[in-house]
This record gives C-alpha cells, sequence and structure tokens, in this order.
C-alpha cells in the first residue's frame, strides 16, 4: 500500500512538472490596512467578531462581557456603548456579532444555555 501510495506521488509530481499551470490573478485590489482609532485599544481587553453595517459607520464588537458599537462621526470613532439587557441578558458571555444583511437585526451566540444565539433589532 505504502509503496502505491508514493508511486501515485512521484507520478502526480511528474505530470504537474510537465504540464505547469499559470494561474490568472485575483480581480480584487486591497487597499493598506488601516489601524482603528486608539478609541478601541482597551486594556486588559480584546475587540472580538467586529461587524459593520453595510455604510461602515457603525461598528458592533464584543469585548467580552457583552456587546458594544461604537459609531464614526466625522471620521473618528466614537467611544464604545454597552448594548442594553436585550442583548446582553443577565450578564452573560457573548461572542460572534454579525449584522443582518438589511441591518435591522444583529446576531449574537451566546455562552451557556442560550443555544443557536441571541438576537435583538437594531432599528
Amino acid at each position: 500500500m505504502k509503496k502505491l501510495m508514493l508511486l501515485i506521488t512521484i507520478m502526480f509530481l511528474f505530470v504537474v512538472q510537465m504540464f505547469p499551470q499559470d494561474w490568472p490573478l485575483a480581480p480584487e485590489v486591497w487597499s493598506e490596512p488601516v489601524k482603528l482609532d486608539s478609541v478601541f485599544d482597551i486594556p486588559y481587553n480584546w475587540v472580538e467578531s467586529p461587524s459593520l453595517t453595510k455604510n461602515f459607520d457603525t461598528l458592533y464588537f464584543d469585548l467580552g462581557d457583552g456587546v458594544y458599537t461604537s459609531i464614526k462621526h466625522n471620521n473618528k470613532w466614537c467611544d464604545p456603548i454597552k448594548l442594553n439587557s436585550y442583548i446582553n441578558p443577565g450578564g452573560a458571555a457573548t461572542h460572534e456579532c454579525s449584522i443582518s444583511r438589511d441591518g435591522k437585526r444583529l446576531y449574537v451566540s451566546g455562552w451557556g444555555g442560550y443555544g443557536g444565539g441571541i438576537f435583538g433589532n437594531l432599528k
């Protein structure tokens, strides 16, 4: 069995060398990464699972103790605000924020007895 696998591997490498493939470049063009404002540089915490609205002006994210939001005003992000208890029920640990396609609902996974997830209306 080992000899057969070795033979197949050698044949594959031979075919790949005989018929090289030039793959086309992807059409996407990526810009230089932009560091977020220092407002998100929170000691002893991390910004997890950020999710932007389709206008790129509102950010929802998890800080480990709940879901927060920040709004971009005059090209600067405002201080994060913790969302209400409908999103953060009873101090339950949350993670993985995701905004619906229409931007009207926020989905959040919850640790513990919350199973499939928690959601709340944004508008």
